[in-house]
C-alpha cells in the first residue's frame, strides 16, 4: 500500500483494543499481505491479527490508480479524487470493485 501512493491503513489512537489472541498489555502489531488473483484480476488485502476491533472505525485508504483505474465515478463510497476511503470497524472480507 506504500510506496509512496498515499494509500495506507489509519488505526486512531486507543481505539484499539487486544485481540483475544493477545494478553491485555502486549503490543499489538498490524500485519498485511496483499495478493493478486489473476483469474479474477483481484487484489486480496488480508490484515492479521485476526480478531481486531476498532472503534472509532480504522480507515484504508487506497489510490484508485494503482488499481488500474483512472476514471472513477464510485457510489456507495467515500471518495476525494482519486483515492477511496473504507471505514472498518473490524477485520473481515471486504470487497472493492471497479467495472464499467
Amino acid at each position: 500500500m506504500g510506496h509512496g501512493s498515499g494509500s495506507n491503513l489509519h488505526v486512531f489512537d486507543n481505539s484499539l483494543p487486544p485481540p483475544p489472541s493477545i494478553p491485555v498489555g502486549q503490543d499489538v502489531t498490524i500485519g498485511m499481505q496483499v495478493d493478486y488473483n489473476s483469474t479474477n484480476k483481484e487484489l486480496v488485502f488480508t490484515f492479521t491479527p485476526s480478531g481486531c476491533h476498532f472503534m472509532p472505525a480504522a480507515r484504508i485508504k487506497l489510490d484508485s490508480w494503482q488499481l488500474g483505474n483512472r476514471d472513477i465515478a464510485l457510489y456507495y463510497i467515500n471518495t476525494k479524487k482519486r483515492f477511496m476511503f473504507l471505514y472498518i470497524d473490524h477485520f473481515s472480507r471486504y470487497a472493492a470493485a471497479i467495472s464499467r
